[in-house]
């Protein structure tokens, strides 16, 4: 089972990602449109946990 993930809303993903790609992807969805300009975070524990992160943060 994947540890943690990102994905954003235009349909890119990583599995097993660290503090650069959460970075990463704070400045891309600054460049992108408001359609497109999110991204999710999950963190797999005992529970999956999932962060949305909007263009506006």
């Amino acid at each position: 089972m994947t540890e943690n993930y990102i994905q954003y809303a235009e349909g890119y993903q990583k599995d097993n990602i660290d503090e650069k790609d959460i970075v990463k992807a704070i400045k891309d969805i600054q460049l992108m449109d408001d359609e497109h300009g999110v991204f999710w975070v999950s963190v797999i524990t005992h529970d999956e946990n999932v962060i949305e992160v909007n263009k506006d943060l």
